[in-house]
């Protein structure tokens, strides 16, 4: 099993250019919340959550934060899904049914790249909500 914290520190020390920054909690066995220091266009920090499975690979998920985000502050989620879902599938991130975006059998080299796509999916589904209102 890997050592998550380092993992993650080496991914964000190994960004190119993008200083990132994050704090990390536990919420469960085997799950993180990840808060990173990128604000997106609601003036909040970006964060979701990150899953440790058995075999060595990662999950990562926002819980539907962002469609709940975006219907209590922008408008419908509901109006611009098939618009998010298209944006998602670009990162190789799935959104289900409920409005949770989700990267699932992330491998331990793979987790930088993983983590800066997925904040960067996140920032520009808000980005785009605001501008379809």
């Amino acid at each position: 099993m890997y050592d998550l914290e380092d993992v993650l520190m080496k991914s964000f020390r190994e960004d190119n250019g993008i200083s990132s920054a994050f704090s990390i909690e536990p919420v469960d066995d085997n799950e993180y919340r990840v808060s990173t220091n990128v604000v997106d266009g609601l003036n909040d920090t970006i964060h979701f959550y990150l899953v440790v499975y058995p075999n060595g690979t990662y999950a990562l998920n926002d819980r539907v934060f962002t469609a709940q985000m975006i219907d209590d502050n922008i408008g419908s989620f509901a109006s611009i899904a098939s618009d998010v879902a298209r944006l998602a599938s670009e990162f190789g991130v799935l959104l289900d049914d409920r409005g949770e975006l989700t990267r699932d059998y992330i491998n331990a080299r793979d987790l930088r790249n993983e983590v800066n796509n997925f904040t960067q999916l996140l920032n520009r589904v808000i980005e785009f909500a605001q501008i379809h209102r």
